[in-house]
């Protein structure tokens, strides 16, 4: 194995960590964002903006944030001689591992709370890195 190869993933694992240890109410987010833009955007509209989609962009960040890692842990066990099948179990398994430990963490976490349909959500990100893995492979064949 090439344990430089699990720097990346490791990076992440510790990006994830961090931004899920982390909390940030809507309204301070609203409030930050709408003081940060600068032009034509206030603080009442985008809080109607974000009260209407913030589903769409807290949960695709979740599949997002786990379509990357399962992307690196792939990545660094190429080249093993363990058989496909075998590497991308591991690779589900590992992160989805690390997606059910997240939001065990937060658990911990002052106003944060784990929730399940999280992992699930995350594991969306997991199907997706697959296809993709699946999708490349085919066009190089």
């Amino acid at each position: 194995m090439r344990p430089k190869a699990f720097l990346w993933p490791a990076l992440w694992v510790a990006v994830i960590f961090v931004t899920s240890s982390t909390l940030v109410t809507s309204r301070q987010f609203v409030k930050s964002v709408a003081t940060t833009v600068p032009v034509g955007i206030t603080e009442d509209n985008f809080g109607a903006f974000w009260r209407a989609t913030w589903f769409i962009f807290v949960k695709g960040y979740h599949v997002l944030e786990y379509l990357v890692l399962f992307l690196l842990f792939h990545a660094a066990f190429r080249g093993l001689t363990a058989p496909k099948w075998e590497t991308r179990l591991t690779t589900v398994l590992l992160t989805l591992t690390f997606a059910a430990l997240d939001e065990f963490h937060q658990q911990f976490v002052p106003g944060r709370g784990g929730h399940l349909s999280d992992v699930a959500i995350d594991a969306l990100g997991v199907l997706l890195g697959m296809a993709l893995v699946e999708w490349r492979a085919r066009q190089a064949s």
